[in-house]
């Protein structure tokens, strides 16, 4: 996720630290739990008859641990966007 081809650089670090303030706030905290067990129930195969249920579990699985992984994926690109600049002088 690259946003720098769409923001200029104060409206990029706006973006960030709005998207801090929000993985710091309770509803993320609470979002995050219920993602977590949410992953420990359909980290399973039980229940799975055909090829399709596995693949839509794998799939909702995929996307909740992208979710709960979101802070730290952002925190990596904010500082890979940051050191970019520090490489330009």
């Amino acid at each position: 996720m690259n946003m720098e081809g769409s923001m200029d650089k104060m409206d990029l670090n706006e973006y960030y630290d709005a998207l801090e303030d929000m993985f710091g706030s309770k509803g993320w905290k609470f979002l995050t739990e219920d993602w977590t067990e949410s992953v420990k129930e359909l980290d399973s195969v039980v229940g799975c008859t055909t090829i399709e249920q596995l693949h839509e579990r794998r799939g909702r699985l995929d996307v909740l641990q992208s979710l709960i992984s979101l802070p730290e994926s952002i925190g990596a690109i904010r500082e890979m966007n940051e050191g970019d600049d520090d490489d330009t002088f």
